[in-house]
């Protein structure tokens, strides 16, 4: 009997043996808990390594849109374009969209939408140019008065954009009509509005 037990009654002994005993992990219980906490743990590394490259992603959209145009330029969003991480050559990339006065025509009707292909390799990241504004054109875009709300993937050749357009009875300031045009991507890589109607 130890010293607890020798100043304390049968019973209290009895207890504290078994709060003991029982203090010991039971190997069933811990071989399902310990896998579940180690893929969590895995699952929010792999989250904030994305959004960390997310954020990288927009910064080097940033200064390729500061490099091409004049006034100030605006990131609309971007979304990820190819996330395949499977073996040693990782594919990352992202597609976003911006608005700017690309190469500094001046005027109103000079400030559009543009699309740039940010990607991922060993290096870094860098903008794909041939994927990229100004190479690739967007055709059938509403102005880029007209706010755009987000844009999402639809395929690898397809994107679909949400935003507003002009009604009839509009002022120039004020577009009220919800859109949603789909883009399609052609074979040297333009985007092409199929359609312009309400979402």
């Amino acid at each position: 009997m130890n010293k607890l037990c020798s100043f304390s009654s049968v019973l209290f002994c009895f207890s504290l043996s078994a709060q003991q005993e029982f203090a010991i992990p039971d190997p069933s219980i811990a071989s399902h808990v310990v896998p579940e906490v180690a893929a969590t743990a895995a699952d929010d590394a792999t989250t904030e390594l994305m959004l960390t490259l997310e954020q990288q992603a927009r910064q080097v959209a940033d200064k390729y849109a500061d490099a091409l145009s004049c006034g100030q330029h605006e990131l609309i969003g971007l979304i990820p374009w190819n996330t395949s991480t499977e073996g040693e050559g990782q594919m990352l990339s992202w597609l976003v969209l911006w608005a700017a006065d690309l190469g500094c025509y001046g005027g109103s009707g000079s400030y559009a939408y543009q699309l740039t292909l940010v990607e991922k390799n060993v290096g870094g990241l860098f903008v794909n140019a041939k994927a990229s504004s100004p190479v690739i054109r967007m055709k059938g875009m509403p102005s880029a008065n007209s706010p755009i709300s987000g844009f999402e993937k639809i395929s690898d050749d397809q994107i679909k954009i949400f935003g507003m357009d002009y009604g009839p009875d509009d002022a120039r300031c004020c577009p009220s009509r919800p859109v949603a045009v789909i883009l399609q991507r052609d074979k040297q890589g333009n985007w092409q509005a199929l359609n312009s109607r309400q979402p």
